[in-house]
């Protein structure tokens, strides 16, 4: 899988990079960041930042199935039960 973060300069891009790779790793999830931008800031002040209640980050967020890759064998066996 892989995740495209799309937006202008200075918008969050990095910052929502970083929360999204934290979480996965969290859960077990081996994430390679390629993001090459070093913020200044910590990741904790650069969320308030884009979480301030006078003007949020706003993000939409869209699937895009490619049907180019193999299936992992968790997702074989999802699809065959979901289609029973």
């Amino acid at each position: 899988m892989i995740i495209k973060i799309f937006g202008s300069t200075s918008e969050g891009k990095s910052t929502v990079a970083e929360y999204l790779t934290n979480c996965l790793k969290s859960k077990g999830i081996k994430v390679v960041n390629e993001d090459s931008d070093i913020p200044s800031l910590g990741l904790h002040e650069r969320l308030q930042i884009l979480g301030n209640e006078e003007e949020p980050l706003k993000c939409t967020i869209k699937t895009i199935p490619l049907k180019l890759e193999t299936l992992p064998k968790y997702a074989e066996e999802f699809e065959a039960k979901k289609n029973k």
